[in-house]
């Protein structure tokens, strides 16, 4: 993926005018699949009706509710709406035709979630492929993404059957620089150990209070390295 994905995505999200926005009920897991596709600003949708599904207990989605957004595709389409990002299954969902959920179709590039910015196109990783969307936390040819991690666990009972499923949450950061993808733990130590080329870092960190807990804090280190 060229270096210049993350910079034109974060420009583009900050252009597109407003093109539908509908109220929605919580949707559950599984989905009853209603073959008809509808196209709204060159986004594909497929209409889906979803119901509650007992089985997994938890929830698969980034955020439970729905949240505004923009959706952007590869042909450079956009549209923004409410959307739920389903991490388990990698997938967007907006509501769709009489307010139903809906499954988005098309090739989304790159995604708005609140103030968040989605992103894929990166290189394999572990078990993410390049269709797997990471959250970005700054722009540059240096970027610290941060991925959620959904996994289905097993609950067994004294004999050994399968009594309940459940889902685990997991997150993990990740450091994209010269089309490489490097796991990384964000605490001070391993952060000055990977950014440990610019000497300027060590002061940085000194004079500058970073909380190494917070998201926007770590994406605003990161854009600092990038200007050195």
């Amino acid at each position: 993926m060229k270096k210049a994905l993350t910079i034109c995505f974060a420009a583009a999200l900050c252009t597109i005018a407003l093109k539908q926005k509908v109220n929605a009920q919580a949707i559950g897991y599984n989905s009853v699949a209603n073959l008809d596709h509808i196209v709204v600003d060159g986004v594909i949708i497929k209409e889906k009706s979803y119901s509650n599904n007992n089985e997994i207990s938890g929830s698969p989605f980034y955020l439970e509710d729905w949240t505004d957004g923009v959706l952007i595709t590869e042909n450079g389409d956009s549209y923004k709406t409410v959307l739920k990002f389903d991490v388990y299954k990698n997938q967007l969902v907006v509501p769709g035709k009489d307010d139903e959920p809906a499954l988005v179709t098309s090739e989304v590039k790159t995604f708005s979630l609140g103030d968040m910015t989605f992103a894929k196109g990166f290189p394999a990783y572990e078990k993410a492929t390049a269709k797997t969307f990471y959250q970005v936390l700054n722009v540059g040819n240096t970027v610290l993404l941060k991925r959620q991690i959904r996994t289905v666990l097993e609950e067994r009972d004294i004999s050994g059957v399968v009594v309940a499923h459940k889902f685990e949450n997991g997150t993990g950061y990740y450091i994209y620089k010269d089309n490489k993808i490097t796991g990384i733990s964000p605490n001070k130590p391993a952060i000055l150990t990977a950014l440990g080329d610019k000497p300027q870092m060590a002061d940085y960190l000194k004079n500058n209070k970073i909380n190494f807990k917070s998201d926007a804090d770590l994406g605003k280190l990161f854009t600092y390295y990038n200007t050195l």
